[in-house]
């Protein structure tokens, strides 16, 4: 019994560093956040600190490898699925962003704030990924390879806007309704455009 309470007792210490952590890399990014500020939040000794984790950059694994690893896995099957379904895009953007909801601060450290770390790339894997998808489905809608360009801006200017909506302190309701708004008007713009680039002659 003792060491089953000691056991949790560790284990509550623990999270309460990765806690404290998440907060402190959230407001001040992972190059200028401090060990010693997470260690006095969190109520432990830097002793205590390393007996869990080797460095800032371990503990920061320790709070977004779990997130990373199904947010890939959840956007590459949802993309797969409406490469298969075109008509559940709008349905898979709401299950993306409402993972995205869920785990909206590590999210945003892995945007913003992760310069430095092992993390850092994982925004341009990000801007790759949906640049795939972009590119993918407007060549399947030209019959040839889009302008590079374009999509890699495209691609940008969708990863911008689902992070503006993380950003906003919103509600989940209105969160799935400013991303249901943002997907129609995507639709209806992205349709017009591929009727634009079919009449005009340039290409690149």
């Amino acid at each position: 019994m003792q060491e089953v309470q000691k056991d949790n007792q560790q284990q509550e210490t623990r999270q309460r560093i990765i806690d404290c952590g998440r907060k402190e890399f959230l407001e001040k990014d992972y190059q200028h956040a401090s060990l010693r500020n997470i260690c006095k939040a969190a109520g432990v000794t830097t002793g205590a600190f390393y007996f869990w984790f080797e460095n800032k950059e371990a503990l920061l694994r320790a709070i977004l490898e779990p997130v990373v690893e199904q947010f890939t896995e959840l956007s590459n099957r949802l993309a797969i699925q409406e490469m298969e379904q075109p008509q559940t895009a709008m349905e898979n953007d709401r299950k993306l962003v409402a993972y995205e909801y869920e785990h909206k601060e590590e999210l945003i450290i892995i945007m913003e704030r992760s310069d430095g770390s092992c993390y850092e790339d994982f925004k341009n894997q990000i801007q790759r990924t949906m640049e795939g998808y972009f590119r993918r489905h407007f060549t399947h809608m030209l019959g040839e390879p889009p302008n590079e360009d374009l999509i890699r801006i495209l691609a940008k200017a969708r990863i911008q806007s689902n992070l503006a909506i993380l950003k906003g302190n919103y509600d989940m309701e209105y969160t799935l309704y400013l991303t249901d708004a943002i997907g129609v008007h995507a639709d209806g713009g992205t349709e017009s455009l591929i009727n634009w680039i079919k009449e005009t002659a340039y290409r690149k």
